[in-house]
């Protein structure tokens, strides 16, 4: 973005929380946070390979992510379909 405010360009970022705050989340994410705050997925497979009994809950998340992610970019769609209008 800072790229794109240095060209003029108008953009926008939009964050999204796809778990609630009463759900426990099968793998501690911040562990795999690196430095320039992206998820590594080396050490969330570590993580789950540590943790064999926490697999039915990761799938789970990953199945609910997916169905928000899907959601998001339906939205997303009809958001941009309308701003070309």
């Amino acid at each position: 973005m800072h790229a794109d405010a240095r060209r003029r360009v108008p953009s926008i970022a939009i964050r999204v929380v796809g778990d609630t705050s009463d759900e426990d989340l099968p793998l501690d994410f911040s562990r795999a946070i690196g430095p320039e705050g992206a998820i590594d997925a080396a050490a969330l497979a570590v993580d789950a390979v540590r943790r064999p009994w926490r697999w039915p809950s990761l799938v789970r998340f990953g199945i609910g992510q997916r169905r928000a992610l899907a959601r998001l970019a339906d939205v997303l769609d009809r958001f941009t379909r309308a701003l070309a209008r």
